[in-house]
């Protein structure tokens, strides 16, 4: 982003996204004509996380693309499967929602694990989130401002309809490099100059092997030296959803 645009802890805002007002209606009326009783549907985010971890040296993150246990967490040690915490999706989003399920999806927003200081506001600032359904990519945001506050998905005030079946996901991806760099240095924190060393050169060397195996006992071995902190980011989807009676 621009040096013009500065965020600061004091930007923080509630991240509650806003529903239309529907009053009394009974129906809702979709953009293909189908019409949907306002009591089969509930107000729900869909959210999925990905992990900043000190010794990650992953700079691009795709979301709902795993669900509970499937998989590795984006952004965590290999071997860290993801659980109900850091998702609530029924299945990855590359399969699309799954049969007689469709949601309206009025905002997006993030919410992070950690208070927004002055370190992860640059990272985020440097950060883009870009949300797609069915082949189509959406507006593109910077996260930072997904964090302070909900945001639509298009250029109007529209809601999205995602259907069943087809694919919808997320993208975050860190622009400059630099400030990745810095955030992973604080949440290292500061430690002996010997050790410090010792952990870099075993993540030099866990990124050169070509065993997974053996790079991840590696990283593990570098987290017990210098073990740092990790951050875990959310995407949510907001809107009204309409799910299949299983």
């Amino acid at each position: 982003m621009s040096d013009d645009k500065k965020f600061t802890p004091s930007d923080q805002g509630k991240p509650m996204a806003s529903f239309p007002d529907y009053g009394s209606m009974r129906k809702l009326k979709l953009g293909d004509g189908t019409e949907i009783a306002m009591a089969d549907l509930i107000r729900e985010d869909l959210y999925s996380a990905f992990m900043l971890h000190p010794w990650h040296d992953s700079d691009a993150w795709d979301l709902y693309a795993y669900g509970v246990q499937m998989g590795d967490l984006p952004g965590a040690l290999p071997g860290t499967r993801p659980t109900r915490a850091h998702t609530n999706v029924p299945r990855s989003g590359e399969t699309g929602l799954p049969r007689d399920w469709q949601m309206q999806v009025w905002k997006w927003r993030a919410t992070l694990s950690a208070p927004l200081d002055q370190t992860i506001l640059d990272w985020a600032s440097e950060t883009t989130a870009q949300f797609h359904y069915n082949g189509k990519s959406y507006v593109t945001r910077a996260l930072v401002e997904l964090l302070l506050h909900p945001c639509s998905l298009g250029e109007q005030e529209l809601p999205v309809h995602i259907r069943e079946h087809l694919s919808y996901g997320a993208n975050i991806r860190t622009e400059n490099k630099a400030v990745l760099v810095k955030l992973r240095e604080w949440l290292r924190g500061p430690l002996d100059e010997t050790v410090r060393d010792a952990a870099t050169e075993l993540n030099v060397i866990a990124g050169l092997v070509r065993d997974e195996a053996v790079a991840t006992s590696l990283r593990r071995v570098q987290a017990k030296l210098q073990p740092g902190r990790s951050i875990t980011c959310w995407l949510h989807l907001d809107g009204l959803l309409l799910r299949a009676i299983v």
